[in-house]
């Protein structure tokens, strides 16, 4: 016979798996799975994974912009040339993408050049510590 701490006990597990299985497929996790790579050790050629928080362009020259406002703390201008240019945040794991080139901005800045896989147009991503990881095979 199933008293009111049986039922309690029964609803609390049921509640327990739902929201353990909510949690395994909307793909929260604990930590990065992957490790994050070290720039200066990047070649043009590989495959990466973004795994923080960064901006993207299409083209050099309006990186160059959107940092130049960054530095300068230009909030307006930083938004015109955002939306400008086409320009957008990317959070979180994007990927894979394969590495084109590099390029040394103002004040030692690093951007790299990157496709995506299938074959993308190029886009230039904002390169600081931490924000690539090598692509697992």
């Amino acid at each position: 016979m199933l008293t009111k701490k049986h039922l309690i006990g029964a609803i609390t597990i049921m509640l327990a798996v739902s929201v353990a299985v909510y949690l395994a497929k909307s793909g929260v996790r604990r930590g990065h799975s992957l490790p994050p790579a070290d720039l200066a050790s990047l070649r043009a050629g590989e495959a990466v994974m973004v795994i923080r928080t960064t901006y993207a362009c299409p083209s050099l020259a309006a990186m160059n912009r959107l940092h130049e406002d960054a530095v300068a703390h230009d909030e307006i201008g930083f938004a015109n040339h955002f939306s400008r240019e086409h320009c957008e945040k990317i959070k979180g794991v994007a990927g894979p993408f394969r590495i084109l080139g590099f390029s040394d901005g103002p004040a030692g800045v690093r951007y790299v050049g990157v496709a995506g896989e299938p074959p993308q147009p190029e886009r230039w991503i904002f390169g600081a510590p931490g924000v690539f990881s090598l692509r697992k095979p």
